[in-house]
């Protein structure tokens, strides 16, 4: 039996950002490593319609089980939004790739998310303290999209408003 050498690696990211491309027609999360490198990760509807109801109830839960830090949550979450960082921008040629399938873990503090497509899978944090304007962000870009909003009903009551605008970005 022949090792097979084309063996998955998983590619830490420490910024990302999410856009909408209209030309795509989904979502392009934009990564940076650690190491400087940058990673495009392509996000369809049928996807986030998968994953998104899974993010809001994990969201959910971390912020009931600790109704006594909710409202510090929610204050960070809109400080974050005015922080003003930079967005992580792709050069051309970046590699890039389509997401087939998602994992979600659940830890204390944040969210993991890791998206997989053929031999490609990035993994980052969504802490839970920018958990909202992360979602709020998202939902935005639902809205630019002209995306079905069905899975975004009842999701004000956790989510920050949102300013508008073309991207969200989590450091």
């Amino acid at each position: 039996m022949v090792a097979d050498s084309a063996e998955p690696k998983v590619t830490l990211l420490k910024r990302v950002t999410l856009d909408y491309s209209p030309d795509e027609d989904r979502m392009k999360l934009t990564g940076l490593t650690q190491e400087g490198v940058f990673v495009v990760a392509w996000l369809s509807l049928r996807l986030l319609g998968r994953v998104v109801p899974h993010l809001l109830t994990r969201y959910e839960s971390i912020a009931t089980s600790a109704v006594a830090n909710a409202p510090s949550l929610q204050q960070s979450s809109q400080s974050g939004a005015s922080g003003g960082e930079e967005p992580v921008v792709s050069a051309h040629g970046t590699p890039s790739f389509l997401v087939g399938a998602a994992d979600i873990s659940q830890g204390t503090d944040a969210i993991v998310l890791t998206l997989r497509g053929g031999l490609d899978e990035v993994r980052f944090a969504i802490p839970a303290a920018k958990m909202a304007l992360w979602l709020s962000g998202l939902k935005n870009l639902y809205q630019v999209a002209e995306w079905p909003m069905t899975i975004w009903q009842d999701a004000d009551k956790i989510l920050v408003s949102s300013q508008g605008g073309g991207s969200v970005t989590l450091h």
